[in-house]
């Protein structure tokens, strides 16, 4: 049985049973079925990796922050009778608007979200028009036109070409900030007045945080593109990395300390950082000035040699790459450098870009 059928044939009976849903757009009301049925298929059916997404959880109507019309257009968006630029929203009528940019000419728009954020209503438009090409550019990697990338927490990001990026934390700088307004909201009356006042405070420093970098990243993601062509990048799955610690029991059969206080520590800078965030802002980028990312496996790459490609073990805390050729500098830096050659090397000869592809080619030597 069709369950999203059954559901989207069954609105009028819930429009009967719940008079304030005949408040809500028809059209509203089937994407939000629309939605739910996705969040399962999701879960159900894996992707072409074999991978699914987690259970669909239940949304509660303070969660809910969103809504969207399937079947907006630019009729919809026109003047009030005092020149205002409003759009005409099915249920709630003219609500004026503030345009971000002006609609480019030749796009039509297809549908409009109202997102609720912490200091405002926003809408997000989606317009299309069938005559841009989407196409990948193709440029061949060379040692002039392309950069490798390492990214870490004591550097935020280390460049081949020796350029050292510092680490923002801008979620650690506002730390004491947000543990003082978390202090004071936990000593006001649940669901009250203050309470409230205190929790939109709250959501604006968080989201002041998150804009300021985004904001970094997507100029740092155009500084980096002004000097290349290629950008060699690690693939990082960043939800493996932020996982909890492994449990540790004895021999005798009790637990013991697995050091997850560290971890936690760990897993805060490292969603601070949100360099998966930033590969895409990085893919994004790359594809609006017609350029390349590619993703290159990122294990051993702390542990090689860039120039012979011979095994250096480090720990951790060891920060410092020094190898029998001579090589002595930054351990990141050291990476980012053979992050690029194990590009250069796997897209000469073909396969996936990947240590072992470099190993393999025979290219164990200094070089020139």
């Amino acid at each position: 049985m069709q369950w999203q059928s059954v559901q989207l044939a069954d609105l009028k009976n819930t429009k009967r049973l719940f008079s304030e849903y005949k408040n809500l757009d028809s059209q509203v009301l089937q994407d939000v079925i629309n939605r739910v049925e996705s969040a399962f298929a999701n879960f159900t059916t894996p992707d072409k990796n074999g991978n699914r997404r987690g259970k669909p959880r239940f949304k509660g109507k303070h969660y809910y922050t969103s809504l969207t019309y399937p079947e907006l257009s630019q009729l919809d968006i026109k003047k009030d009778t005092q020149d205002n630029t409003c759009v005409n929203l099915a249920k709630i009528g003219l609500i004026s608007l503030v345009f971000h940019r002006s609609l480019p000419d030749g796009f039509t728009v297809k549908t409009g979200t109202v997102i609720k954020e912490a200091d405002g209503f926003y809408l997000c438009l989606t317009l299309e028009d069938k005559s841009v090409p989407v196409t990948v550019a193709e440029i061949p990697p060379t040692e002039e036109n392309s950069l490798g990338i390492d990214f870490g927490l004591t550097n935020y990001a280390y460049l081949s070409k020796g350029e050292r990026i510092e680490n923002p934390r801008f979620l650690r700088i506002a730390a004491q900030k947000l543990a003082k307004l978390q202090q004071r909201l936990a000593k006001k009356v649940k669901f009250s007045r203050p309470g409230q006042i205190l929790k939109g405070k709250i959501a604006r420093l968080h989201q002041h945080i998150a804009r300021r970098r985004l904001d970094f990243q997507f100029k740092l993601a155009y500084r980096i593109f002004d000097n290349c062509d290629v950008l060699f990048v690690e693939d990082l799955k960043i939800k493996n990395m932020t996982r909890r610690a492994q449990p540790k029991i004895s021999n005798d059969g009790s637990w013991e300390h697995n050091n997850q206080s560290a971890k936690s520590g760990l897993n805060k800078s490292l969603l601070d950082a949100a360099h998966g965030q930033f590969l895409d802002v990085l893919k994004y980028v790359a594809w609006k000035l017609g350029k390349n990312v590619v993703e290159v496996n990122p294990k051993g790459t702390s542990q090689y040699c860039w120039n012979c490609l011979e095994n250096v073990p480090k720990d951790l805390s060891d920060r410092w790459h020094s190898c029998s050729c001579g090589q002595e500098l930054d351990r990141d830096y050291n990476s980012a450098k053979l992050i690029k050659k194990i590009g250069l090397v796997s897209e000469s000869g073909g396969g996936t870009p990947s240590l072992k592809t470099a190993l393999a080619s025979g290219k164990k030597k200094p070089a020139p």
